[in-house]
């Protein structure tokens, strides 16, 4: 996993390097590009999460871990995203969608904490605030009514957020007059009003990208092949030197009489970590099919049955 990340790395340097050598102006709207970002972000995490496994053993910090494979698979889509016009405009529309709902969630996030802290006082000053406190020791609350007596405020946002999408029973909210105006109030607010406007913005922003999907899958292909021009020209052999500006005298010097020595020693390192991680892969993939007792002759076997 180490010389997976470290070639990822590799080439990423590369492809900044290059740009670099065009102009500073580039190189900063280089790492601008959020999925530039994203594979960056794939990368540091991972040799972060194998650093602390590593030191770790037994310890593992599962959001951590969750978090990468979210980056991981959204690299995927980064790579759909070039492949045509119809997958460009779905993915980069999503991107869109999210970019026109970013007030949207502040208001709707304000509104889940506002009505999460009514739903709290309403149930937890009934009967002069021994409610929760009787039910608690007697083992008698459950459902809407535990989690709004809850002393943790995560329990009862979470709580009013399944409310939102619709998980309720009319009858977990009929403990007091004020839990049944609040939850009138909250679905009428946040189900009816709210909801039905974060369709109508993401339609809205969904149509604008479906009539300039031609721009941006032609943008995305633009950055793809930029990206791997830059790589290419960058590992080439007998390519010029660097030449970087903006950063100094004797940084400039170093780079231009490093950059051919360099360049070499980044292409085998690229070379060398591919085909460890490769042979890596391979003989993973032969011990699972082993261990499982996969082979074609099975497979071939059940097709035909």
């Amino acid at each position: 996993m180490i010389f997976i990340c470290v070639n990822y790395f590799l080439r990423k340097a590369c492809e900044a390097l290059a740009l670099l050598n065009i102009s500073t102006q580039v190189f900063r709207t280089y790492f601008s590009n959020v999925w530039v970002f994203f594979d960056i972000s794939a990368i540091v995490l991972t040799l972060i999460a194998i650093i602390w496994n590593d030191r770790n053993p037994g310890s593992y910090r599962q959001g951590l871990n969750a978090f990468i494979l979210a980056l991981l698979w959204v690299k995927i889509l980064g790579i759909l995203k070039v492949i045509n016009r119809q997958m460009s405009t779905f993915i980069l529309a999503l991107i869109q969608i999210l970019k026109d709902i970013r007030y949207f969630m502040v208001v709707l996030i304000v509104i889940l904490f506002m009505f999460g802290d009514m739903m709290h006082i309403a149930l937890s000053t009934k009967d002069n605030g021994q409610f929760c406190i009787v039910n608690e020791e007697a083992g008698t609350l459950s459902g809407p009514a535990e989690d709004f007596c809850s002393s943790e405020q995560f329990v009862y946002y979470l709580r009013m957020y399944g409310l939102l999408l619709g998980e309720f029973e009319l009858d977990d909210y009929k403990e007091t007059n004020a839990m049944i105006i609040i939850f009138v109030a909250f679905t009428l607010l946040g189900v009816v009003v709210l909801l039905n406007v974060l369709i109508a913005v993401i339609s809205d922003s969904y149509e604008k990208a479906k009539i300039s999907s031609m721009l941006l899958f032609g943008r995305a292909r633009v950055q793809f092949v930029a990206q791997t021009s830059a790589l290419e020209s960058f590992l080439r052999p007998g390519a010029a030197p660097l030449v970087v500006t903006g950063f100094g005298e004797r940084f400039e010097t170093f780079v231009k009489s490093g950059s051919r020595f360099g360049r070499w020693l980044i292409l085998l390192a690229i070379i060398g970590t591919a085909m460890n991680s490769e042979i890596y892969l391979v003989t993973r993939a032969i011990v699972v099919v082993r261990g499982n007792g996969f082979s074609f002759v099975t497979l071939f076997t059940c097709e035909s049955t």
